[in-house]
């Protein structure tokens, strides 16, 4: 997914500026990442995110893992969600 797509996103609509510029950074991260090393970014924003009690809303979120997840395969895609509900869990300790 690419910049311009994230701006265009309707979930986001509303954000603050700055919410919106870190989400692109993020998204772009991901998008810029290879395949085999997405799932290991995402987990280490997780952690970054924590850490700095940066937290994001449902759709955010949701964006963030759909650019995880838009080229993997059905498989890759069950193991994704596992890992996310695992990390959510987590999340919420």
């Amino acid at each position: 997914m690419k910049q311009q797509s994230i701006h265009q996103d309707k979930r986001l609509h509303n954000l603050d500026q700055k919410r919106l510029e870190r989400l692109t950074q993020l998204a772009d991260t991901l998008s810029n990442t290879p395949e085999n090393q997405k799932m290991t970014v995402f987990l280490n924003i997780m952690q970054e995110m924590r850490t700095n009690d940066l937290r994001f809303s449902t759709d955010e979120q949701e964006l963030l893992f759909t650019i995880l997840t838009e080229n993997m395969n059905e498989n890759e895609k069950k193991k994704a969600m596992m890992i996310r509900q695992l990390s959510s869990q987590l999340m919420k300790k």
